[in-house]
């Protein structure tokens, strides 16, 4: 089952142009050329593949991309974990118009959490920078310290309420 597979293979339906590489548990690495597939896959064996496109003329995964994904159902696995023991893990875009977006996509979901958390001393931080705004938008928002809560406005600080307004101190 293992071996080394070189194809040319052109007929009126397709094109199959790739060079494989395949374990005797069907563990792949291919470089597809084929117009259709265009990218590098490499297979585990299990059902999980990453794919790197080119510009696939198939339209199921965009050009210049990485997937990462199990294949099959269910899908009863498919967590992505990026670590790095030594330095920093870095995204950046640096389009004009560049967005980044982490979301949870199942409209049926449930309990669904991103969760953005340091585990280190008091000096830790997470912090928000623009050179614009921060908008915060939710059905409900909840915001709790177990210290200080510090605000400071450079101009004035707006409050409006569609209720009632309520403030309680233990002090001044």
């Amino acid at each position: 089952g293992a071996g080394l597979t070189l194809s040319e293979e052109y007929n009126p339906e397709y094109i199959n142009k790739k060079t494989e590489l395949k374990s005797t548990v069907n563990k792949k690495l291919t470089l597809n050329d084929s117009p259709a597939i265009d990218a590098i896959i490499l297979d585990s064996g299990n059902g999980a593949k990453i794919t790197l496109t080119d510009d696939p003329k198939n339209q199921s995964i965009p050009s210049r991309a990485l997937q990462i994904a199990p294949e099959g159902e269910p899908n009863l696995a498919g967590n992505v974990n990026i670590q790095s023991e030594k330095k920093d893990i870095n995204l950046f875009t640096k389009a004009e118009e560049g967005r980044i977006f982490i979301e949870c996509l199942n409209e049926s979901g449930s309990n669904q959490v991103i969760e953005i958390q340091t585990n280190g001393d008091d000096t830790c931080a997470i912090r928000i920078k623009t050179n614009g705004k921060v908008d915060i938008e939710a059905e409900k928002i909840g915001i709790n310290a177990t210290d200080s809560i510090n605000m400071k406005a450079g101009a004035a600080i707006n409050i409006e309420a569609g209720g009632n307004l309520s403030l309680k101190s233990g002090g001044t």
